[in-house]
């Protein structure tokens, strides 16, 4: 027996976020899936093609031409991502200020940051070629001079361990 605590519509489509390889069904699965990843909320998130799945799927053309709005306006991810929290009341007034607060801290880090941190979380998650991916990608456009040989060596560590490995957090000192 399963129980359907959608207080929103069900889509028959799901919307495809590509970084995990996932299906999501429901305004709610979105929420959750947003609040747990924030080192996950990028373009493959913030897009038209979430937009158009939340008018289409979803029928909800209000909440579709606020997500427009900030992001042709490029009001950056915590403008784009509230209101789907609120659409939803998923989040209690406290909860939402600790979200908005980690995704600002996130959002003024270089992207090289922001992409070991997507690649760490990768990884953590087994998803080993993902984060393989996303190491390379910011060894390939290395600028040694921004962050300093000891971020750029823990990167060239996560790419090179196995299995069951514990991925180097640090380099900048970073954690969310």
């Amino acid at each position: 027996m399963s129980y359907d605590l959608c207080l929103v519509k069900q889509a028959e489509k799901p919307y495809f976020i590509e970084n995990i390889r996932t299906g999501i069904y429901s305004l709610e699965e979105l929420c959750f899936y947003l609040y747990n990843n924030v080192c996950l909320i990028d373009e493959s998130i913030i897009n038209e093609g979430l937009c158009d799945w939340i008018r289409d799927e979803l029928g909800l053309t209000r909440l579709y031409r606020q997500l427009y709005e900030h992001m042709e306006k490029q009001d950056g991810a915590g403008f784009f991502v509230s209101p789907i929290f609120r659409e939803a009341g998923y989040l209690t007034h406290a909860q939402m200020r600790e979200f908005q607060e980690k995704l600002a801290k996130l959002e003024v880090q270089p992207d090289d940051v922001k992409q070991k941190l997507r690649g760490d979380y990768l990884f953590r998650e087994r998803m080993y070629a993902r984060a393989a991916g996303e190491y390379r990608s910011i060894l390939k456009r290395r600028n040694s001079g921004k962050l300093g040989a000891q971020f750029y060596a823990a990167v060239l560590n996560n790419l090179g361990r196995g299995r069951g490995a514990v991925p180097v957090r640090g380099g900048l000192g970073v954690f969310l």
